[in-house]
């Protein structure tokens, strides 16, 4: 490949998401025939290979040397490797770029341990998932801690099985006393899966208490509980 050098004398300083700057210093233009200087010229006005009529192939932003094909994707709203997809495999659990962010889940293809959950009626069956134990309702409450005072408590999901005429339906309470968490104002029912805790459960708070409360069907068919998933996030970050 023969080079050309046509220098552009340009200086572009790219502002990303995240406050990142990127000299680009001086574009270059390459040759990209077969050796005598007759072939199209490669522009790559960011110097990181990729440009059009580049041999490695086309930039999506020939401004930006952080942007190309084969650029390792970071989470911060942007197409870093080209493939036409934003922050693919590196959103947080919440689905966005907040670090903040976590899950506490619970099954979910394991059974459905919590050694601290006050249970009443309820027992996992073989598959490890929470059905009536033969009485006609049953109740599953679990505590969950977040950060002290400062847990915003977003979402949570469950996936259930309920046969016609039963029923299962989660109650939310929310508070900075686990101890007292019993006497807060109770939040709910729902029966639909997720609910959202940002406009229902006082935030922030420390603790989230979640109740699934189990009903049989009239021929005592027993509702399932497969597994349940909280999402949080703490303002001051996670310890």
């Amino acid at each position: 490949m023969v080079l050309s050098r046509r220098l552009l004398s340009l200086v572009i300083a790219v502002a990303g998401c995240g406050g990142r700057n990127v000299d680009l210093g001086t574009a270059r233009t390459l040759d990209s025939g077969g050796g005598d200087g007759e072939g199209p010229e490669c522009a790559d006005a960011d110097r990181d290979g990729y440009g059009d009529d580049c041999a490695p192939g086309p930039d999506c932003d020939d401004l930006d040397a952080l942007r190309h094909p084969g650029a390792r994707e970071t989470c911060d709203e942007i197409d870093n490797d080209c493939d036409g997809m934003t922050d693919e495999a590196v959103r947080t659990t919440c689905g966005d770029c907040n670090a903040s962010c976590t899950t506490t889940s619970f099954g979910d293809g394991e059974p459905i341990a919590d050694p601290d959950a006050d249970i009443n009626g309820v027992a996992l069956d073989d598959d490890g998932d929470l059905v009536l134990d033969g009485s006609p309702t049953g109740g599953y409450a679990t505590v969950l801690t977040g950060c002290a005072g400062d847990t915003t408590w977003l979402r949570v999901d469950w996936e259930s099985t309920v046969p016609s005429g039963a029923s299962l339906t989660l109650t939310v309470r929310s508070g900075d006393d686990e101890a007292t968490i019993d006497a807060q104002p109770t939040y709910g029912p729902y029966d639909i899966s997720p609910v959202d805790l940002e406009g229902v459960a006082p935030n922030p708070s420390t603790y989230l208490q979640l109740t699934f409360d189990f009903a049989a069907s009239p021929v005592g068919q027993s509702p399932v509980l497969h597994g349940f998933k909280t999402v949080w996030e703490c303002e001051g970050g996670i310890e």
